[in-house]
């Protein structure tokens, strides 16, 4: 289903609504398909401390923490079905969990990826790998670039958390520069985010040390501008293939909001529990809230009107369409929009090749979807399905109305082929 894009919103048109959402109730939604096992640390009747390891995500390469957002009491776990739940009464306090990490900030790699890792933090722009993994996978990064793109249309939060705090943030820049002995740190940002641009300027004229290694990387306002293979390329001039993982030519890439997560985790010892959340009925109300994590979408839109309304959580080319409002915002949600839904029949394909035409990545979104239909394993191969990285152009351009992003990445989670 098709969304209405206004092309020419800024964002700058919204409002910060001062009222921290943290329901009575918190809940915890496992399941993500790239995770095959869960390992659930809690029973009904425990009490849970914010920061507490509540569950283990794990696949065949890597294990994530899950960590409760709120202290109180867990009510509900669910283990027997495909979607593990833990539910927890939330009782406002916000006791932490104090023996997660050392109280000493870290002084080598060792020590820095133990405190990722401890935290569960992620990669926040939307990916969601483990950053723990990302830094370890390299012994040489000369380039830290931190995306703040946000290049999908309305998408405010790291911005605002940006321009929020600024100084933690440079905090943590240097603290990875120093132990992972980068000799640049580069922010890219759009050119239409001309505020904070500007702040982030003055910081740097006032900290004149700092300019020796940080600097600002401007990029036009197009999409997907902050997709991390050209965003490496147009930066250092390189030619990094689709195929290629920028860490493993010395560059690391992380997220605004990752960045502030080690921040938290390194300077506070406390985990990122809540995330800036733009909700937007992609016309006149635009809203940023402070939202704990795990708080249900009905709690976060029960002031909105969703008769008849399509509810997309996440960019408005990338997002996912939430059908249940029990369902939770999680650590990735920054956008909630809530839009007309519109009636689009899928056609079908005319064969006009406009998806690969605007693929950023250069597959065919076309043959991949034939060759889905028809379950040819080999075919799919060899068109690198894998490679899609779900920006959703192909869908958004197809006059046929064809679903090509969602048909993709059913294909991704067959794995048809991993990374």
């Amino acid at each position: 289903m098709k969304l209405k894009i206004k092309r020419s919103f800024k964002n700058k048109n919204y409002v910060l609504n001062e009222t921290i959402i943290s329901p009575s109730e918190i809940s915890f939604y496992l399941y993500e398909p790239k995770y095959l096992f869960y390992e659930i640390k809690v029973n009904v009747g425990d009490l849970v401390l914010v920061g507490q390891v509540i569950a283990i995500k794990k696949n065949k390469n890597y294990t994530i923490n899950v960590l409760s957002s709120v202290s109180g009491r867990v009510i509900f776990v669910d283990t027997l079905r495909t979607n593990p739940i833990i539910k927890i009464i939330n009782d406002q306090e916000f006791m932490e969990y104090t023996t997660i990490t050392p109280s000493f900030l870290p002084k080598t790699k060792d020590e820095l990826v133990n405190i990722i890792q401890n935290f569960g933090i992620i990669g926040l722009g939307g990916g969601g790998f483990p950053t723990s993994i990302k830094i370890n996978r390299s012994n040489v990064i000369k380039k830290l670039v931190i995306n703040c793109v946000e290049c999908e249309p309305y998408l405010i939060s790291d911005k605002f958390l940006f321009t929020k705090e600024l100084t933690k943030i440079f905090a943590c820049f240097v603290l990875l520069k120093q132990i992972l002995n980068i000799e640049k740190v580069i922010i890219a940002i759009k050119k239409t985010s001309s505020d904070l641009i500007k702040s982030i300027k003055t910081y740097l004229d006032n900290n004149l040390s700092y300019k020796d290694f940080i600097c600002l990387y401007i990029t036009k306002d197009f999409y997907p501008a902050g997709y991390e293979i050209n965003l490496v390329n147009k930066i250092s001039k390189l030619k990094l293939l689709t195929t290629d993982i920028p860490v493993d030519h010395d560059h690391l890439v992380i997220n605004l909001s990752t960045a502030y997560a080690i921040y938290l985790a390194t300077y506070e010892k406390k985990p990122l529990n809540y995330r800036y959340v733009l909700v937007s009925d992609m016309n006149k109300r635009q809203e940023l809230y402070k939202v704990i994590i795990g708080t249900t979408y009905f709690e976060l839109l029960k002031e909105f009107d969703l008769t008849n309304k399509l509810i997309i959580s996440g960019g408005p080319m990338m997002g996912n369409r939430i059908d249940n409002l029990n369902h939770t915002t999680t650590i990735l949600t920054s956008a909630v929009f809530v839009t007309k839904k519109i009636k689009s029949e899928e056609n079908v394909c005319i064969k006009c090749a406009t998806c690969i035409k605007n693929c950023p990545v250069k597959i065919s979104p076309y043959h991949i979807n034939k060759h889905a239909k028809y379950q040819n394993i080999k075919a799919l191969e060899k068109e690198n399905a894998y490679l899609c990285c779900g920006c959703g152009i192909c869908s958004y351009v197809c006059p046929s109305s064809i679903d090509l992003t969602h048909n993709i990445s059913l294909v991704k989670r067959r794995k048809v082929k991993t990374r």
